[in-house]
């Protein structure tokens, strides 16, 4: 499974936290990819975000045909389909998280994010 689909264990969401949770007020809004699944239950894993201030403070989307919505967003967090163009100036003084298919190769990176099994989960742009 690590080998053929490391995407799938959530690897590098950890990592990605490490380095986002500092620096997330220096933003306007922190823009990442939900490829991965839902990260949102990692990222409020991982920073030890306060319950209450999650319940007051977070948007889902509507039911679906199962009855399962998804946290879109809490605080300056919004977790959707990454779509690198129209983000660019959408939202300017951001942090735009997406993968490798996501964020161009030629982009202006922050910073990239590997799992220890040496995948690239994710790429950081600043914009």
């Amino acid at each position: 499974m690590t080998k053929e689909y490391p995407f799938s264990s959530q690897y590098g969401v950890k990592e990605l936290v490490s380095v986002v949770a500092p620096i997330h007020n220096n933003y306007a809004h922190v823009i990442i990819t939900d490829r991965y699944d839902q990260p949102y239950i990692l990222f409020l894993f991982y920073m030890k975000y306060d319950p209450a201030s999650f319940q007051k403070d977070h948007t889902i989307t509507n039911r679906d045909l199962y009855g399962f919505s998804t946290v879109r967003s809490f605080a300056n967090f919004k977790f959707e389909s990454i779509h690198f163009v129209e983000f660019r100036d959408q939202y300017p003084n951001s942090l735009i998280i997406g993968t490798d298919l996501e964020i161009p190769e030629s982009s202006n990176r922050k910073q990239d994010i590997y799992g220890s099994n040496g995948y690239r989960y994710f790429r950081i742009v600043q914009n």
